[in-house]
């Protein structure tokens, strides 16, 4: 995909995601196609969003997790009139297939990959933008920043004329290669398959209270979520951390003489660092100070 856009510096990415919008190729998903006239029922008795009643358009965000409750994957849901588009970690595409697959019974359902383009769009107008191109805002009140998935149907080229244009409307800019991660990491956005995976639970993350619904009917793993949620607590929870000292990948962090996770994502915003990390719930809370590889970092709660 070749788009005619100014090619941004880091700084000038990082002001325009700020003041405006930044649009990055989101290169660790991948896009899964459903088809049938079951689909929405199906997908409804899977996932832990409710999804039977979602119209051509709509779209949103859940976990697809194993009967007890540990996270397969954490996905984004578009809905056609016909077909939903699965959006999902790269890193989880066998464990996916291989749940939806396992599932599917007598359902009138089919899945298959889709070569379609995903798109993060960053910044105060990533609303704008996500209408302009059919996307959908994710996430936009649990972070400092609005966040949008932008999903790139049809035509390639037809699709990357239209993002140039909504691009030079909303006086955005395109991502240089790498800016994204460094972005939603300074930002506190946990991903998959870096921050969390399949030894956690959906509360764990920081993410349930967007991809959870506790009120919906019975999808794998509803009765060990609710109970975490209603009765008993996570031990763990993604965390942002800030220091003045650098951080690195795979630093335990010690609370004391205790070590209480690992450092997963690093990024570095001026003279700040910035990590987000899983770490014991007793270290979770706003402005305890735990120690990464000597540094001393200060824990900032994602939601």
């Amino acid at each position: 995909m070749v788009l005619r856009v100014k090619q941004l510096t880091r700084e000038e990415g990082r002001n325009l995601a700020e003041t405006s919008a930044l649009v990055a190729r989101a290169e660790d998903l991948i896009v899964l196609r459903v088809t049938g006239k079951d689909r929405l029922s199906w997908l409804s008795g899977l996932v832990t969003q409710e999804v039977g009643k979602l119209a051509a358009g709509d779209s949103t965000y859940a976990f697809l997790c194993e009967k007890k409750g540990k996270i397969v994957c954490d996905m984004h849901l578009f809905v056609r009139p016909d077909a939903i588009f699965l959006v999902v970690p790269t890193a989880a595409r066998e464990a996916v297939t291989a749940t939806l697959d396992h599932h599917l019974i007598m359902e009138d359902v089919e899945i298959a990959a889709d070569e379609a383009a995903v798109f993060r769009v960053y910044g105060p107008r990533a609303e704008a933008i996500a209408k302009g191109l059919a996307g959908a805002v994710w996430a936009g009140a649990a972070f400092r920043l609005p966040i949008a998935h932008v999903l790139a149907e049809g035509s390639i080229d037809t699709f990357a004329e239209r993002l140039a244009e909504v691009v030079r409307e909303n006086d955005a800019g395109i991502a240089p290669p790498g800016l994204e991660d460094e972005l939603r990491t300074v930002l506190g956005v946990p991903r998959f398959g870096k921050d969390f995976g399949p030894s956690h639970y959906p509360q764990e993350t920081a993410l349930h209270g967007l991809g959870v619904s506790f009120s919906k009917g019975c999808y794998l793993g509803q009765e060990v979520l609710y109970m975490l949620e209603h009765r008993g607590h996570a031990k763990r929870h993604v965390v942002r951390l800030t220091s003045d000292a650098e951080l690195v990948v795979g630093s335990p962090l010690l609370d004391g003489a205790a070590e209480v996770g690992t450092v997963s994502s690093v990024a570095r915003d001026e003279a700040t660092w910035t990590a987000v990390a899983m770490v014991k719930s007793a270290s979770a809370k706003d402005g305890h100070e735990l120690v990464a590889g000597g540094a001393r970092c200060v824990v900032h709660p994602i939601a």
